[in-house]
């Protein structure tokens, strides 16, 4: 018994070290207009991974929130997990609020052209 919950703890070990990221070959985003305050403090991937300088490397302030520009492969939104309060959308941009995460990783998706993207 103790063999098999020692391969069972190593496994799931093993998958959650698989899944994580390696946040150290991530690039900050740059600091936009939002006057320094989130310099060297954000940083963003996602799964599928999005191309084409999806990731806008400046965070800016829109509809008075500090946020990141995300350029989406189309203006066809489906379901973000985020509340509507905590993001804009502006054509194919999608802008969540900086100040939605709380947790030093938030983990949330957007559906766009009938794909899930989590980040």
């Amino acid at each position: 018994m103790r063999k098999i919950t020692f391969l069972f703890i190593a496994l799931v070990c093993a998958t959650m070290t698989a899944w994580a990221v390696d946040w150290s070959t991530v690039e900050w985003r740059g600091n936009g207009g939002v006057d320094g305050k989130y310099t060297n403090k954000i940083k963003a991937v996602s799964t599928p991974e999005l191309t084409g300088g999806a990731f806008i490397n400046n965070l800016q302030t829109n509809s008075g929130h500090a946020s990141i520009h995300i350029a989406m492969p189309s203006a066809e939104f489906g379901a973000i997990s985020l509340d509507e309060a905590d993001y804009h959308t502006s054509g194919a941009g999608f802008f969540p609020h900086l100040d939605a995460f709380k947790k030093q990783e938030t983990e949330f998706t957007v559906v766009c052209s009938g794909t899930t993207y989590t980040f």
